[in-house]
């Protein structure tokens, strides 16, 4: 499965095998998701509480998720 993780020029920041997605710099603990992509399915945290759920989601619902960002579905 493609990651589509959008890079940064910084190494992004991992932790538990998360990988922290941003758009700018920001700590661990800042605003930020965390995502994780296994053989099974796609795992997602929010950064600001780490005692915040881990939520599953298939490979297949991620994939709907982020076309629907590339195509500006979500923008505000």
């Amino acid at each position: 499965m493609e990651n589509n993780i959008k890079q940064t020029e910084q190494k992004p920041k991992e932790k538990d095998g998360f990988v922290v997605a941003m758009g700018s710099p920001h700590s661990w603990n800042n605003k930020c998701v965390a995502v994780k992509i296994t053989e099974k399915e796609v795992l997602v945290q929010d950064t600001k509480n780490s005692h915040s759920p881990i939520l599953p989601f298939s490979h297949e619902e991620w994939q709907i998720f982020i076309d629907g960002v590339k195509k500006g579905e979500f923008d505000l």
